[in-house]
């Protein structure tokens, strides 16, 4: 979900979520507007405001021209973007991989190949 899909579709100012996320109104309204990229820490702020509907790694789909428009600062914040976007894909792989040992284990333990214990 995009930033000003957030303040659309959750009625709430910008003002009210600058407040929320530490930033100003001025930069929030940017930000929403495509007329700015957040850096990373302030794209996790507004994640964390908005409880992960609007992911930091979600700015990575903004239109080029906004990433080029000023120079090696957005390469740099392009980047680290990526690399979250890349850490996230690899949690999910992680999560799959999980549930696949998870189910076959279930399956053995069905067939009794297999004793499963709990600690705790």
């Amino acid at each position: 979900m995009q930033l000003y899909e957030y303040i659309h579709d959750y009625d709430i100012s910008q003002a009210d979520l600058a407040l929320k996320c530490g930033l100003s109104q001025a930069s929030l309204s940017r930000y929403a507007q495509g007329k700015a990229i957040p850096d990373v820490i302030n794209g996790y702020r507004i994640e964390i405001a908005t409880n992960g509907l609007v992911a930091c790694a979600d700015w990575i789909n903004m239109p080029k021209f906004v990433l080029k428009r000023r120079g090696t600062y957005h390469k740099t914040t392009k980047k680290a973007l990526a690399r979250i976007a890349e850490q996230k894909k690899a949690e999910e792989r992680r999560k799959k991989e999980d549930r696949d040992i998870y189910l076959r284990d279930t399956k053995y333990a069905a067939q009794g190949l297999l004793t499963i214990t709990r600690n705790g």
